[in-house]
């Protein structure tokens, strides 16, 4: 059953219904800055230095939350602690330590708020998540169920602080292996409440492709598994009401409720991009690039030549949703890339605009009038970036 047509920005999004989930196919992407949107350049903020105050020394920034009054809490994985700065970017307060006990940590992620800034911190490594004020700290803290799967790489979280697990890429289904050869790789995904009580299964999907080979180590057969070279694997993010999963076979993005049910299915017709002998050599040299060493160009070349190739590249890398209910899917990342792009989604499946920041920063959240992004310089040092959105029509 049809719902009837859209045309945004020059393109046309025809929505219909399928039993009761409402699909939006759009005829392509629209243009960079369509519609009047402007993604600044310049940050009106940064935290962060090389040298000085170890207040404003970060050594691996995992994620970052802008809070109700302005202020914002960055959790730091090098130092495994939490802080809090003003608006303006002056330090606070820290809470959290590397450690076991209650609000200590090993692996530290603040994904949210929720409630009146109480702040939702996972720590994967511990298989727990816990609640902090950002005035007060440390307020309680729950294991989270072995059901959830492997819990080190999270996907987001609801507005009722359910944090959702699935995608991680690990080899669940080696049992069920072939002897050598091609796998496409299973991935259940779940949300896990903020108690560890409750959990929601969204279902099994196509989850990554990866290879398999037989050798000998020490007169002992041996089996390993690695990843298809721009090989297929599931994105998903979840905030407000919504989760977003797309498995990248094609430029698709199911919208799933908390509850577990699919409401909508949101489509672009875009071609495929077949793999180059450039883009292939271009992986080889980024991954050249990142050897500590040398000496050990050898053997990733040889590794590498006998890695296998997807005919074409996945469709898209990364899923967000904004404070707005707005959907952002990033650009695929081919080798070279010096931008890094996004199609701007309504709430309804429709492509509004294009967007772009550069290469060196990685999107932890988006407002309604802010970006807020980790920046990486060339020395490897971590900075927090806010970056002015203005929306258009």
């Amino acid at each position: 059953m049809a719902c009837g047509p859209g045309d945004h920005a020059g393109v046309q999004t025809q929505f219909r219904d399928s039993a009761g989930v409402v699909i939006a196919e759009s005829s392509g992407l629209p243009e960079m800055g369509a519609g009047g949107w402007i993604l600044d350049q310049n940050p009106s903020l940064s935290i962060g230095t090389l040298e000085g105050d170890p207040s404003y020394q970060f050594l691996r920034i995992s994620g970052a939350v802008k809070l109700s009054d302005g202020r914002i809490a960055v959790s730091d994985n090098g130092d495994h602690e939490l802080r809090i700065y003003s608006s303006d970017g002056t330090f606070l307060t820290r809470f959290g330590r590397e450690g076991e006990g209650p609000g200590e940590f090993q692996e530290v992620l603040v994904m949210g708020t929720v409630g009146l800034d109480t702040l939702v911190v996972l720590d994967g490594s511990q298989r727990r998540v816990a609640l902090f004020d950002p005035d007060e700290g440390f307020l309680r803290q729950a294991l989270l169920p072995e059901e959830a799967g492997v819990i080190l790489h999270s996907n987001g979280m609801f507005g009722d602080g359910s944090i959702v697990f699935g995608g991680a890429g690990t080899l669940a289904a080696a049992r069920e292996s072939p002897a050598s050869g091609y796998q496409r790789l299973t991935d259940p995904f779940y949300s896990v409440t903020v108690d560890g009580e409750g959990i929601t299964h969204f279902g099994d999907f196509p989850g990554t492709e990866v290879y398999w080979t037989v050798g000998v180590m020490n007169g002992r057969e041996t089996r390993a598994a690695g990843f298809v070279l721009f090989g297929k694997s599931p994105r998903a993010w979840a905030r407000g009401d919504r989760l977003a999963l797309g498995t990248r076979d094609r430029f698709e993005v199911n919208l799933f409720d908390p509850s577990g049910d699919l409401v909508r299915i949101v489509r672009v017709d875009v071609p495929p991009v077949a793999v180059t002998a450039e883009h292939l050599d271009g992986l080889l040299q980024e991954r050249l690039a990142q050897l500590p060493s040398p000496d050990l160009a050898p053997a990733v070349r040889s590794a590498f030549g006998d890695t296998p190739h997807a005919e074409t590249v996945p469709p898209f890398e990364t899923l967000l949703l904004d404070s707005e209910a707005f959907l952002w899917v990033e650009d695929y990342h081919l080798p070279g890339d010096t931008l890094r792009s996004w199609t701007v989604f309504d709430g309804e499946g429709v492509p509004k605009t294009r967007l772009s920041l550069p290469y060196a920063n990685r999107v932890f959240e988006i407002g309604e009038d802010y970006v807020l992004a980790l920046f990486e310089n060339d020395l490897g040092v971590h900075f927090l970036r806010m970056y002015p959105l203005a929306r258009g029509v």
